[in-house]
């Protein structure tokens, strides 16, 4: 059995998600294996965009690593940052240049901006990362940083700080600070323990926050993946559809 775990902004989804993407994990499913999702973004924002695209899954990977759901959109998982050390990571952000930061309790995701960011368009949720924050259940928190290199450096000293609490991820502007221990590669072990299964595993991303799960097993990137990724994925495809392909092939 093949389990196929995919990235979803930037691997997946490029400017939407393809009609041979979703026909390859047709293809997949109908050969009895498995596929899901492991992304940054929010249980509620995935199951969004995977009712956005209709394409089918098995599971969701969610907050890199700290929320999970299986097919039928229950919750396994879902890791918490601890309460306690929240006001300090803010400041800590605070010190910084931002566009915004926000917070998700795995399921709702709130910002609160302060300069508009080129060309992003936020959806609209209702809901400020304060309301989330103050409602004490914060799974994951983020922050888009004017200089990208502010973020980097940012992440090596809240990594330092909160380490045996938090983990933190960059990627270009934007970094993603979880519950410690939590990774895309944790998620996906975690679900292969949940279904006491024992697959070939064939995983793809095209970023920071991809890296731990591609190292782990061996995985793959896209073309427009960043070079760091580049560098330590088995290969290289056009598409996630082209790397379903050859997970099939290589299964027979």
């Amino acid at each position: 059995m093949i389990l196929f775990a995919s990235d979803y902004d930037g691997t997946l989804n490029r400017n939407g998600v393809s009609q041979e993407d979703i026909q390859a994990i047709h293809d997949l499913r109908s050969q009895g294996h498995l596929f899901g999702m492991a992304t940054g973004r929010s249980l509620l924002s995935m199951r969004d965009e995977i009712t956005k695209f209709d394409f089918p899954v098995d599971f969701v990977v969610g907050n890199n690593g700290g929320a999970i759901q299986n097919r039928h959109e229950e919750t396994l998982l879902l890791k918490m940052i601890p309460n306690e050390i929240i006001p300090s990571i803010l400041s800590h952000l605070m010190t910084y240049d931002l566009y915004l930061y926000g917070a998700n309790d795995g399921f709702k995701v709130g910002r609160n901006s302060f300069k508009p960011k080129p060309n992003f368009k936020p959806t609209l949720t209702g809901i400020t990362a304060d309301e989330i924050i103050q409602n004490q259940r914060v799974a994951v928190m983020f922050a888009s940083f004017v200089n990208p290199s502010d973020a980097d450096k940012c992440v090596r000293e809240l990594n330092e700080m909160f380490y045996g609490q938090v983990s933190c991820y960059s990627n270009n502007e934007n970094i993603d600070i979880g519950p410690f221990g939590t990774s895309k590669k944790t998620g996906i072990d975690f679900i292969v323990d949940h279904l006491e299964i024992d697959p070939e595993i064939h995983v793809i991303g095209d970023a920071f926050n991809d890296v731990l799960m591609i190292e782990g097993f061996g995985g793959y990137t896209v073309d427009n993946g960043s070079d760091e990724v580049k560098r330590i994925a088995s290969k290289i495809f056009p598409s996630v559809a082209d790397a379903i392909h050859h997970a099939l092939d290589q299964e027979k």
